[in-house]
């Protein structure tokens, strides 16, 4: 079949001796696919030009690959699916539109996802990225759908500034998978259109006497999920002004205001080898205990005083009441009873459902069982004194 009606001229289809069965797109400027084209499971798009244009949805894109010394534009009237995108360019390239990506990202060169035309790069369940280093990196909105957890490769011109989510919940009793969007953005978090949005006063109440004023992480997500944020804890904004007490606030949807997200206190640094995966883990990070993710739609590295007062993780325990000797306690005794001053447990949505003041195991897994309602998430929060300390952390419920 002749592809001379589905492409604009000016247009070379190439055929190179070590690729004979690939066929390759070339345009000095601009490369158009009108109609939808297949060219075989396994061929690659090679794109030379400054621009590929998709007017039509592309079936049976198997790869595109964008190579050159100068930026190149990708412009997607439709969304698009494709396996895998291959980028070797020194200056990246822009996505305009929105890409779905099913199986490999290879970063050599940034991307810039644009702010027109609701742009974004999603990434599938099975979708891996290569070469996570500055300056390979993703600017503007990535999303994700299908996972359990990732490392988005994001930042700014200015910084690189990776993020990690993963879900709260043991992987057993799953809720779905994570389905979210995040970006970096380069300014004030706590400012819109000249107005702010919380007071420093407010901030000082709430614990954070100083936010990054240069970047912030937004997020869109409707998700009924719990999930865990972590990040490296030598940002510029921590190192430059020497924050003592390294934290990071969220604005609140619903109350509209910023809150501290409690962090994990950890027993060692995580590894990971970012030359070859976006699933592992930074070194010497920070990562906060669970939250739901839906109330929120900013995160900002802050210089949080509030941990000052020993958050420490107790545990996150699964509880089982279904008779079997399976997860069926909890295990509170690491410290001693005239320690414990109270225990209170939440559900999902925050309201308090009990809270003992004082604290015998069976008494609370019977309070528990008759104070529940449903199997899933639950959080709760230890008060103890001499010296003053205040755990908390989730127990997933299986009832009956």
């Amino acid at each position: 079949m002749s592809l001379r009606k589905y492409i604009s001229k000016p247009t070379i289809l190439l055929v190179f001796g070590s690729f004979i069965f690939s066929k390759f797109l070339r345009s000095q400027e601009l490369t158009v696919i009108h109609e939808s084209v297949s060219i075989g499971s396994l061929n690659p798009f090679a794109v030379f030009g400054r621009r590929l244009i998709i007017r039509k949805y592309a079936n049976d894109i198997h790869s595109i690959h964008f190579s050159g010394l100068k930026k190149q534009t990708l412009e997607l009237v439709y969304a698009q699916y494709i396996q895998n995108l291959f980028i070797h360019k020194p200056k990246g390239i822009e996505i305009l539109g929105r890409l779905h990506l099913s199986n490999a990202l290879i970063l050599n060169g940034p991307i810039m996802v644009s702010d027109q035309k609701e742009s974004l790069l999603e990434l599938g369940a099975d979708a891996r990225i290569q070469n996570i280093l500055p300056p390979n990196l993703i600017q503007g909105w990535v999303g994700i759908t299908g996972k359990h957890e990732f490392i988005f490769p994001i930042g700014s011109d200015k910084e690189f500034m990776p993020l990690g989510v993963n879900i709260a919940e043991p992987i057993d009793h799953i809720s779905p998978d994570l389905s979210l969007q995040i970006k970096t953005t380069a300014g004030q978090a706590n400012q819109k259109f000249g107005n702010t949005y919380s007071t420093q006063n407010y901030l000082s109440r709430a614990g954070i006497s100083e936010m990054d004023t240069n970047h912030y992480w937004e997020v869109q997500s409707e998700a009924d999920q719990y999930v865990q944020i972590e990040w490296p804890s030598e940002q510029s904004f921590y190192t430059d002004l020497n924050v003592q007490h390294k934290g990071i606030a969220a604005w609140n949807k619903n109350s509209q205001n910023w809150q501290i997200l409690p962090l994990e206190i950890k027993t060692g640094a995580n590894s990971v080898d970012t030359q070859t995966t976006a699933n592992t883990r930074f070194h010497n990070s920070l990562k906060t205990l669970p939250f739901r993710v839906g109330n929120f739609s900013k995160w900002v590295l802050c210089d949080c005083y509030l941990y000052d007062a020993e958050y420490k993780a107790l545990g996150n325990f699964i509880l089982t009441l279904n008779g079997d000797p399976i997860n069926s306690e909890l295990n509170l005794t690491q410290y001693p009873k005239n320690r414990l001053v109270n225990f209170q447990l939440y559900d999902r949505y925050g309201v308090m459902l009990f809270k003992l003041k004082s604290i015998d195991l069976k008494s609370l897994k019977d309070r528990i069982k008759n104070d529940t309602y449903y199997t899933g998430t639950y959080f709760y929060i230890v008060h103890l004194k001499a010296p003053k300390q205040i755990e908390q952390g989730y127990i997933y419920l299986i009832k009956q």
